[in-house]
């Protein structure tokens, strides 16, 4: 009747196909989430009928860990890539070049929530060196969450970051 249905589906690559996932997502910016990094991709790419959650910070916060915490999705997760080699920190999808700082990084995990927090941080530090005024700070209830599932490391304190030449 025109209404979004209250039940999401796993893709059936996932359940039927798929044995190991390795995600790559670049360093952008969302305005909801902070990051539009690997926890947002991995759960929004796995699952059909989104909309529903797809404008609240809120109800993204909740969604999306559990759906990364599905058995068809998080045990499959060998290998997590972000493309840090330019950082769009303000504009989300759309290309703004006057939002973006080069980074030239290419950060490898096989936790997401640390890639994800440590973006965070990146895409602050960029915001902080142009800011806007009445801009608000990233949420990070999202992440919380996230550790709280047992899905990755959320507190920078216990990174181990390892700097290649």
């Amino acid at each position: 009747g025109g209404r979004l249905g209250r039940k999401s589906h796993v893709s059936r690559l996932l359940t039927q196909d798929i044995t190991r996932i390795i995600t790559v997502t670049p360093l952008l910016n969302h305005n909801l989430l902070g990051v539009n990094g690997h926890i947002a991709n991995l759960a929004l790419g796995s699952v059909d009928n989104v909309f529903r959650f797809e404008d609240s910070a809120d109800r993204l916060a909740e969604a999306l860990p559990e759906i990364c915490a599905l058995d068809e999705i998080y045990p499959k997760l060998a290998a997590c890539v972000t493309d840090a080699l330019l950082c769009q920190y303000r504009g989300e999808e759309r290309s703004h070049l006057h939002y973006t700082s080069p980074l030239n990084e290419i950060w490898i995990s096989t936790d997401p929530v640390a890639l994800d927090v440590y973006a965070l941080r990146e895409l602050s530090n960029a915001r902080a060196r142009s800011p806007v005024d009445g801009e608000k700070p990233f949420q990070t209830e999202l992440y919380r969450n996230c550790e709280l599932l047992e899905l990755g490391v959320a507190d920078e304190k216990r990174f181990v970051v390892r700097r290649l030449p």
